[in-house]
């Protein structure tokens, strides 16, 4: 029986047809509404005081606005979302250079029961839904690219990913937007849905018995740069949904180097329970199985407060690494509660000059087995109203003037929260790398050349497990940050060189971190 039902997935799972249609983007007269502007973004920070103005997707791409009630008082920051917002605003590149796709998100995804209904399985595995991922490869004549995937969005209809792969081929791009390769260059787009439960697949070690949605092979000519554009999924067997599209665009050659500032959370309620669960204490474990996205406690906002102050000092200590994170030009934040706590209480110094920070799901926790701490339990604006509520009974007079400094005209980027953005099983190795391209590549195709991130200590230490160069990860340091943590509010400077197949070239402590064992 078992057999049987596999063949059948497999079956709805294989391409229908044998031609891919070629496909070009929307024409513009069907294209969603442009995101707003600088200026007309930052006339939201006018709104009345105590109101926050929210910018949201609407179903068919458009963007709407809309203000809410504030609760917290004298707090004016704006949440906007903003998922087709162009992250590089250069000159458009001319010559021979990399083809790099970006794919901002995607749109009109099958509902899971239309694709439970398509599919006739969920008798057979009970499966809750569909969770859709991507994956491309160029295609030159008889010449097959590898494939790049972007990672599974869970439950997700307009899934976001705001991230780029490079496809692995050079192209001619020309003056006049003419591209003339001696071949001409396809990429095959592929959307997929995840139609085997996580648990199903932990629970019996089989593949995920993905199936395939809808594809489309687009000429890159067809491809602008800089701004995402929608391309329609064409129907095939009835397995795309009318109007289901990605919105991708590509993007230039990166600056090669950047600075990156690692900053794990302070102690969260989370911490203090599994250190007492280790000692003994009676009540450790019952807390640790009972919580999920644990806020910092009072030990955690007192060092978040001594970051700040170490950062505020940053001038005078005449630490160049320190007046450099100082000068930060972009903060990305784990959506988690106690990370963003940690940002707006440790970043102020730098949040009351740049006025915005991103939530990236990508830098949330590794969920290990286990890692309730690991969960979300908030999406959109409501994860900054939760962060804010929890903080400020544990504030004293001080703190409450640092979270409204950095919260004065705050302009904070939920397009990759607005739904459920975690999983609720132990993630695998290949979800977990997956999802560490994406964090790479936010950061590779950021603006900004000097960046803050504001995270957690397992994931950090695997993303220096993977990602450090030899030279660095031989040395006594490189061997201690694979096996050991940051401190809490400890920070590490990080050197990435994009060049490198394995980017991070150097790491610094900074402000007297340590590293702890587990």
């Amino acid at each position: 029986m078992l057999a049987l039902a596999l063949a059948h997935l497999r079956l709805c799972g294989a391409r229908c047809g044998s031609e891919v249609p070629q496909i070009g983007p929307i024409p513009s007269s069907s294209m969603p509404t442009c995101c707003p502007a600088e200026g007309e973004e930052t006339k939201k920070e006018h709104a009345p005081r105590h109101h926050v103005g929210t910018i949201r997707r609407a179903r068919n791409g458009a963007f709407t606005c809309c203000a809410t009630k504030n609760k917290f008082e004298g707090h004016p920051w704006t949440c906007i979302s903003r998922p087709d917002a162009p992250m590089l605003q250069s000159i458009k590149p001319v010559g021979n250079i990399p083809l790099v796709v970006y794919v901002s998100r995607a749109s009109n995804v099958p509902r899971p029961g239309k694709l439970r209904a398509m599919l006739n399985t969920s008798h057979l595995f009970g499966v809750n839904g569909a969770d859709p991922y991507v994956t491309m490869r160029f295609e030159k004549g008889d010449t097959r690219g590898p494939q790049k995937v972007w990672n599974i969005k869970y439950r997700n209809q307009e899934p976001v990913w705001v991230s780029s792969r490079s496809m692995g081929t050079d192209i001619e791009v020309h003056q006049h937007n003419t591209r003339a390769e001696k071949e001409k260059c396809y990429v095959l787009v592929q959307l997929w849905g995840a139609v085997l439960s996580r648990l199903g697949e932990q629970v019996t070690g089989l593949k995920a018995m993905d199936t395939l949605i809808g594809e489309l092979l687009v000429d890159v000519s067809s491809i602008p740069f800089h701004l995402p554009v929608p391309f329609k999924f064409p129907a095939t067997n009835g397995t795309a949904p009318q109007g289901a599209t990605i919105h991708m665009c590509l993007l230039p050659p990166h600056t090669p180097k950047k600075t990156v500032y690692f900053v794990r959370h302070g102690e969260s309620t989370w911490n203090k329970a599994q250190s007492d669960a280790m000692s003994g204490a009676p009540d450790g474990l019952g807390a640790m199985l009972s919580s999920c996205d644990n806020p910092l406690n009072e030990v955690g906002i007192s060092q978040a407060m001594d970051l700040q102050s170490k950062l505020k000092s940053a001038k005078s200590s005449g630490h160049a690494k320190a007046v450099q994170m100082l000068n930060a030009e972009a903060i990305f934040m784990s959506p988690l509660t106690r990370a963003v706590q940690t940002g707006l209480l440790g970043l102020e110094p730098v949040l009351k000059k740049i006025h915005r920070c991103r939530m990236m799901t990508s830098a949330r926790e590794r969920r290990n087995l286990g890692g309730l701490d690991t969960e979300g339990s908030e999406v959109g604006e409501a994860i900054m109203n939760r962060a804010i509520s929890e903080a400020q009974p544990l504030l004293d007079p001080k703190g409450h003037e640092i979270l409204d400094k950095s919260l004065n005209g705050l302009l904070v980027d939920i397009s990759e929260v607005e739904v459920r953005w975690w999983d609720g099983f132990q993630e695998s190795k290949n979800s977990v790398d997956t999802r560490m391209q994406d964090f790479m590549s936010q950061l590779q195709n950021c603006e900004a050349d000097n960046i803050i991130v504001v995270g957690h200590s397992h994931y950090f230490r695997e993303l220096f497990k993977q990602r450090l160069h030899p030279a660095l990860s031989s040395t006594p340091l490189g061997k201690d940050l694979a096996k050991l943590k940051l401190m809490n509010a400890g920070v590490a400077a990080v050197t990435m060189d994009f060049s490198q197949s394995q980017e991070i070239t150097s790491v610094e402590l900074l402000f007297g971190t340590e590293l702890v064992i587990d």
